[in-house]
């Protein structure tokens, strides 16, 4: 899984959620579990939605949802069943995806994933021995896809009796005895990123016993989070949705 990525590749990763398999068509009905789910989670998600197919794209941004019935900010009311196009960010304005693909332009202070310098850093089993005894990784269906095996709700748990917060994170796929890095901008992420993505805590300190939940996380392989403690204590925590 971990090939060459180009620019171009970069932006079909963002406008497809990040995903790292080929862009397929998707289902009519697909879309709409997929819009449902981010209209019902404004706490952590801004959505923006059109319902005309015209180009440039005017966007309305949601602010409430209820009987069928968006709310947009503008004071603007319409029916769920006329969305033609949406968009949604963390707050951040990192863009998570868009509807279609070729929608343009995005909405105000919306914008694809910052990319960091790639990275060829590898971990080894034996780097990820100590996380397991601090935080627990779990695996479950997607929020915005449930019925997507490549996509999962990802929750990160702090089994530990310290806090814990995510300095760097991403996906890593095996090559031989060790992992390298294998997300679509070639780097790892950042700890706001991590903030953004969980809806974890504002200062990204885990308390012992919180979990935090990426509901629209994607892609195989191994996830490794580089983690310290409050004391200091730095270590990687792991795991893979194959497991």
């Amino acid at each position: 899984m971990r090939s060459p990525r180009t620019f171009i590749t970069r932006v079909l990763g963002a406008l497809l959620g990040g995903s790292r398999v080929p862009p397929r068509n998707e289902a009519p009905e697909a879309r709409e579990v997929e819009l449902d789910f981010y209209l019902r989670s404004l706490n952590r998600y801004r959505v923006y939605v059109s319902d005309s197919e015209a180009r440039p794209v005017t966007w309305l941004r949601v602010t409430g949802f209820e009987g069928g019935v968006i709310q947009a900010r503008n004071g603007e009311s319409l029916g769920r069943a006329s969305v033609r196009r949406y968009a949604v960010t963390y707050p951040s304005g990192v863009l998570v995806t868009v509807k279609p693909a070729h929608s343009s332009p995005l909405p105000s202070g919306a914008h694809f994933q910052p990319t960091d310098a790639p990275t060829s850093e590898v971990l080894r089993d034996s780097d990820l021995d100590m996380g397991r005894a601090y935080v627990r990784i779990d695996f479950a269906a997607s929020g915005p896809k449930p019925h997507d095996p490549n996509h999962f709700t990802m929750t990160f748990s702090n089994i530990s009796h310290r806090r814990i917060r995510v300095l760097r994170f991403g996906g890593y796929q095996k090559e031989g005895d060790v992992y390298r890095v294998s997300t679509f901008t070639e780097a790892l992420f950042n700890s706001d990123d991590f903030i953004n993505w969980y809806a974890a805590p504002a200062d990204g300190w885990i308390a012992p016993g919180q979990s935090v939940s990426d509901p629209a996380s994607y892609g195989g392989g191994l996830w490794a989070y580089h983690c310290e403690t409050e004391d200091h204590l730095t270590f990687i925590a792991s795991g893979s949705p194959a497991s």
